[in-house]
């Protein structure tokens, strides 16, 4: 009896595996484990992001003036201090949190004309237009 029932079940999953069948003649092997990796061969351009502070204050100014980086001469690079969140660019008519604040003053020149950014915290570097002065250096 027992003989008659496996062989039933077996007939029955015989069955329900043939009526799966989509009608293709592809065989296909579970464990492999091909995969296709695209082709990036035309791919011409490559950018880079910029990553300190003066990095990102020259890609700006370029930018900004729709000039070319090589340009841009780096008069100063400093870290500082700054008063409060303002990062030493205070905006009328704003607050701004009273604390110290870590970060860099930057002085770009493009033509004799210098430009002055601003970076505090994990913040990006600004473009400053009224420059207000960090704390003194505490050079010891």
């Amino acid at each position: 009896m027992r003989n008659l029932m496996f062989i039933a079940a077996l007939v029955a999953l015989t069955a329900v595996a043939c009526a799966a069948d989509d009608g293709s003649d592809t065989i296909s092997d579970p464990t492999s484990t091909t995969t296709e990796t695209p082709d990036m061969s035309d791919e011409t351009t490559t950018t880079s992001v910029p990553e300190t502070p003066v990095e990102q204050s020259i890609a700006d100014l370029a930018t900004e003036l729709d000039i070319d980086p090589a340009s841009i001469v780096v008069v100063s690079s400093e870290n500082v201090t700054w008063r409060s969140g303002a990062i030493g660019c205070p905006e009328p008519d704003m607050s701004y949190t009273q604390a110290l604040v870590d970060g860099f003053r930057i002085v770009l020149e493009v033509d004799g004309t210098q430009y002055v950014y601003h970076q505090g915290g994990d913040g990006a570097p600004f473009l400053c237009e009224d420059p207000q002065e960090p704390l003194p250096s505490q050079d010891v």
